[in-house]
């Protein structure tokens, strides 16, 4: 997205697939992270809860914290890992 016209775009278009594919987004399980200017915007956008940390993703932790990243992805998982193995 380049500023947040296009973000409410992308939302308005996200609303419409939903009603006629018959599904919805739920708002209250998504997050999204920002990034370059959008940064400095409020802790919710459009009911969407800004995560500034680390997002969640297939899995996946990605975001800008890249320490928090790898803690998540990496190490949880390895601790995990070892106290299953012994």
């Amino acid at each position: 997205m380049k500023n947040i016209d296009s973000l409410k775009e992308a939302l308005k278009t996200i609303k419409e697939f939903s009603k006629r594919a018959g599904s919805r987004l739920n708002v209250d399980k998504t997050e999204c992270f920002l990034t370059g200017r959008f940064q400095q915007y409020v802790e919710k956008f459009e009911g969407i809860k800004i995560n500034t940390s680390t997002v969640k993703f297939l899995g996946i932790h990605i975001g800008i914290n890249k320490d928090e990243c790898y803690k998540n992805n990496w190490v949880e998982k390895s601790e995990k890992m070892k106290k299953k193995t012994f």
